[in-house]
């Protein structure tokens, strides 16, 4: 007979986290405020839209970590970061930035809040932190179908690399651990969420790198309207940490599969350095259980390639990307219907404040009545052509993006028609140096069965 789990004490208080966070980054600001010997920068922004229809441009808003709403007429943005270097190893920071914005349910909220440490071997972040722009923002996932930046970042606690460890000749790692919590209002109220990722560089000669990365998050723990507490104590994180399956005490789901709802990717990138440029080719492969760590799903994921001149008077990056979940192991008996984002327990899906938190082109329907037999994400069976490029020219940057969607549903319940969107961004930006950035938006969605919308936006940016 299997052991039953006791909830015990959940390993994480949210609030008593935010008031620790809240404190530790202020007073952080204050020493360093103190002290000539620190480095801080920050920026202020403002924005304005119009658009045909109620919703923006799909561009204007997307993978912005929430800063925008898909209804915003305006936003105002501030930020701060200071670090401050104890000596040659060792290093402190904090971070703190605010967004405001109508159009949205809190119109006021963080984006970034935290205080970080770091050395030669580890860097510590606790708090709320974006992560960093991959190929210069260009791609359709920020080169992560996990966490493309959509949604605002999570609260928690992360432990990492400070960068690419050397283990041999022409050999790295790289590797970070995190625990955050989905605070938000949600099915399962409280959810944890467990990550992890390894990275392996291999620095083939001085043209040829080959890298691959390992990605595994798990959502756990909690309240469910339907089973009560899900057992959140550390025996319980040490089966969700080896994506254990669950024994009688755990619900039914963990019992046939494993403890918690896990989702990951394996990532495959290939750079070659030419006396001209550089080019990345890249796939990152998603797997929502066994059959698709196996491969079952191929060809489902991101398959991209990118070029960046040298010499980049004119353009900076060229870049595309195909991308399909249209697989998802299949629709026949045993493994099967994948659905990346959605889990029978938390049925709010890998979301945040009703936001997809990864690959955002799957539908999510916040008016959806979410029960024991519905999901608020209604479309995760997605084929897309992502086009996207930048670069300078004199005090100008511009930078496009074209994206061809075609939307089928749920492999369960498909849409009764194929739903094709085709979206697009235009900006151009001038650096007027001491006095700021002003850019230029304009944006159009055409659609077979919707609204095409139209819109433009003027921002302003000021750093210091």
């Amino acid at each position: 007979m299997g052991r039953k789990r006791n909830p015990g004490i959940n390993v994480f208080s949210i609030s008593s986290f935010m008031r620790l966070t809240l404190f530790c980054c202020f007073l952080s600001l204050s020493l360093f405020a103190q002290d000539q010997g620190f480095v801080t920068h920050g920026e202020v922004s403002a924005s304005a839209f119009v658009a045909s229809e109620e919703n923006l441009p799909f561009w204007f808003y997307t993978n912005q970590h929430n800063q925008f709403g898909a209804t915003s007429d305006y936003q105002f943005n501030a930020s701060v970061e200071s670090f401050y270097n104890i000596n040659d190893n060792h290093r402190i920071g904090a971070g703190l930035s605010g967004v405001y914005r109508n159009g949205v349910a809190d119109e006021f909220q963080r984006i970034n809040l935290y205080v970080s440490y770091s050395n030669r071997w580890i860097e510590a972040t606790l708090g709320a932190k974006k992560e960093e722009l991959k190929l210069d923002g260009l791609s359709a996932t920020n080169q992560n179908f996990l966490w493309s930046g959509n949604a605002r970042p999570l609260p928690g606690v992360k432990l990492e690399a400070p960068g690419w460890m050397r283990v041999a000749d022409g050999l790295y790692l790289d590797w970070s651990i995190a625990h955050f919590v989905l605070n938000d209002d949600r099915y399962v109220d409280n959810v944890l969420v467990h990550f992890k990722d390894l990275a392996v560089k291999w620095d083939i000669n001085t043209n040829n790198t080959l890298k691959f990365k390992l990605q595994h998050v798990a959502q756990w723990g909690g309240t469910s309207q339907f089973f009560g507490e899900v057992p959140s104590d550390f025996g319980t994180y040490i089966d969700v940490f080896f994506a254990k399956r669950g024994d009688e005490g755990d619900t039914p789901g963990d019992q046939i599969n494993a403890v918690g709802n896990h989702i990951g990717s394996y990532l495959f990138e290939y750079n070659l350095n030419q006396t001209y440029g550089d080019f990345t080719i890249y796939h990152e492969h998603p797997f929502e259980d066994g059959s698709g760590t196996r491969l079952a799903n191929f060809p489902d994921g991101v398959w991209g390639l990118s070029y960046s001149p040298n010499d980049k008077k004119i353009f900076s990056r060229i870049l595309y990307e195909f991308i399909t979940t249209k697989d998802q192991s299949g629709s026949g008996t045993g493994t099967g219907f994948d659905r990346y984002f959605s889990n029978k327990l938390y049925r709010t899906g890998w979301a945040y404040e009703q936001t997809i938190i990864g690959f955002p082109f799957f539908t999510f329907d916040a008016n959806r009545t979410i029960d024991e037999e519905t999901t608020p994400i209604i479309n995760d069976v997605v084929q897309l052509h992502h086009f996207a490029a930048n670069g300078y020219f004199g005090k100008f940057a511009w930078m496009v993006k074209s994206s061809f969607s075609s939307n089928f549903g749920t492999l369960r319940q498909p849409f009764p028609e194929k739903l094709n969107y085709w979206y697009n961004v235009i900006s151009l930006s001038y650096d007027a140096e001491a006095y700021g950035v002003i850019t230029l938006l304009t944006g159009a969605d055409t659609s077979n069965l919707a609204e095409d919308t139209f819109g433009a936006g003027l921002q302003y940016l000021y750093k210091f």
